[in-house]
């Protein structure tokens, strides 16, 4: 059998580099949101300054008509998203175009390990409002990347799904070295137990290094509890998550 099909390779060769944006790496800004409205927010993680440090987690602001716009950003970088990871969020228009249709940002992690004053070229998209439709913007964005990893581990989620399985996704510029769960009866706050996450493929973990710490816990008297997490990156980089949802153990 033979079969013949037809696709399309975007090269955006001839973008133009874009001067005017700025980094969000856990500081407070002010962005556009849903098409024509604004919100002041925290974006991205680590110190804030501003400068893509190793560790952070950044988002892309481009400046344009007076304002901030988040970027979705195509990257081809070994010191970026190591491990796997991959973020990227989504700032619904749909109040605006009455569609639905949605602005999509990512959120690269620089890995722990990029050199000093490495530069990280992205494809950068973002877009302009102008009902019904809307203004797909494209250019060429270089990062500078500079300092240390002082960015400790961060938390996707945790749950746990009723099986006695507790399982916690994390993310890190590093290898996360030790992920613990604390474990506190929500009736009596004085009955509480600490538990190790592993990311092994052993005692309830399903895959080994996908960033997913997990434990089984043994059988015990039914309880309902809350969890909080604590991980510990390669640099002693350390952080607590505190997940208030009740959770039951049995």
């Amino acid at each position: 059998n033979v079969w013949s099909q037809s696709f399309e390779v975007n090269l955006n060769k001839d973008l133009p580099v874009i001067k005017d944006f700025e980094i969000a790496d856990g500081r407070k800004v002010t962005v556009v949101k849903e098409g024509n409205n604004s919100e002041t927010i925290i974006l991205g993680t680590g110190n804030g300054d501003g400068i893509a440090n190793p560790g952070e987690s950044v988002v892309v602001l481009v400046k344009d008509s007076s304002k901030l716009w988040r970027a979705s950003l195509k990257v081809k970088d070994k010191y970026v998203n190591p491990f796997g990871i991959y973020i990227r969020e989504s700032d619904s228009w749909g109040s605006y175009d009455n569609v639905g249709g949605s602005a999509k940002y990512t959120v690269p992690v620089i890995a722990s390990d990029c050199p000093e004053k490495h530069v990280i070229e992205c494809l950068a998209e973002y877009w302009l409002p102008d009902y019904p439709d809307h203004v797909i913007r494209r250019g060429k964005v270089n990062i500078m990347v500079s300092g240390k990893d002082k960015t400790p581990p961060q938390l996707d989620w945790v749950r746990i799904p009723g099986n006695n399985i507790i399982q916690a996704k994390l993310y890190d510029g590093s290898v996360i070295k030790s992920v613990n769960a604390k474990l506190t009866n929500k009736d009596h706050k004085d009955k509480n137990f600490e538990i190790v996450l592993m990311d092994n493929g052993v005692d309830g973990d399903l895959n080994s290094g996908d960033n997913v710490f997990s434990f089984r816990i043994p059988e015990r008297k039914f309880g309902l509890y809350t969890v909080e997490i604590t991980a510990i990156d390669s640099f002693g980089n350390m952080s607590t998550f505190s997940q208030p949802d009740i959770n039951v153990i049995h």
